[in-house]
């Protein structure tokens, strides 16, 4: 498999060299290197199942493409549209690096400070504001999910959301969940949450940049949320439909399953997979598979 880093790989901040090295450099001029994980040994049960939270187990990438052109328009930018190219690069990245994009490419009279200001002040009124009924009607649930927690439930496995966004935002997206699968509340979707900034004080000097694709957010999600050893780390499973999410994947040794309806395939994420599925119910077939 080649590890050539492609062309959009490089616009969002990521680079292979020799496929043993991946670099990520962030809006505010910050990188890191990390060393690229490579596994040779056998497959074996799921020892836990963390999932991307927008885009793989809510279909939200519209909802939020819409925030982002909100946004814009409020910063100035007379109704902007973003493009298809800017649309596959926006998945899955922090917040900031979406913001630096709209920023640049329509020339916005704004600082990045400035208009995070400004996409707060949007959240707040269309998504923080609303009710949850309201979010629901246009933000549904990816279909196979009930399905993969009622398995990692009947599996004795603990299943964990992973997220960019922050507590407030999760906490929002867990309720909408759990409005769809008519539970009481969000506290029983899954067996918890974690956040981009509930991170470690030495990750600091990233400051809002230590999110996917930098391997933090699923490496303690595992580690501190799930407490898996090393060994147990590599069993378990891993499932983010961008390209930002299969890399913080990867990085943080687990093993990785790209869910393909966002952006891997067309950034040539795929180097970073161990399995591609087309469905959640896909990666309920993979489940079963290596459970056996």
């Amino acid at each position: 498999m080649s590890h050539d880093t492609s062309p959009a790989l490089t616009a969002l901040g990521i680079r292979i060299t020799d496929g043993t090295q991946v670099t990520i450099s962030g809006p505010d001029g910050v990188s890191a290197s990390y060393a690229m994980p490579h596994w040779s040994g056998p497959p074996g049960p799921p020892t836990a199942i963390f999932m991307d939270l927008d885009g793989t187990t809510l279909r939200s990438e519209q909802f939020w493409i819409d925030i982002l052109e909100a946004t814009a328009r409020a910063a100035g930018g007379n109704d902007i549209r973003l493009r298809a190219e800017d649309r596959i690069l926006l998945q899955g990245a922090p917040t900031r690096t979406h913001l630096a994009h709209i920023m640049r490419r329509y020339a916005l009279d704004a600082s990045l400070t400035e208009l995070a200001a400004t996409y707060e002040q949007v959240c707040e009124a269309l998504y923080f504001t609303r009710s949850i009924p309201a979010l629901a009607a246009e933000i549904s649930l990816e279909p196979g999910f009930g399905e993969v927690r009622d398995w990692a439930r009947r599996h004795d496995v603990p299943l964990i959301l992973v997220t960019n966004g922050n507590e407030r935002k999760a906490g929002v997206g867990l309720e909408v969940i759990a409005h769809h699968l008519a539970c009481a509340s969000g506290s029983e979707v899954c067996d918890g949450v974690w956040c981009a900034p509930m991170r470690s004080s030495w990750l600091r000097p990233f400051g809002a940049n230590a999110g996917k694709p930098h391997p933090w957010p699923y490496l303690e999600a595992a580690t501190r949320g799930a407490q898996l050893d090393p060994t147990a780390l590599r069993h378990a499973v891993a499932v983010d439909d961008s390209a930002a999410g299969v890399c913080s994947i990867r990085l943080a040794g687990i093993r990785s399953v790209g869910f393909a309806s966002g952006n891997i395939r067309g950034t040539g994420a795929h180097v970073f997979c161990d399995h591609i599925v087309d469905s959640l119910f896909g990666l309920l077939t993979l489940l079963d598979e290596l459970t056996a």
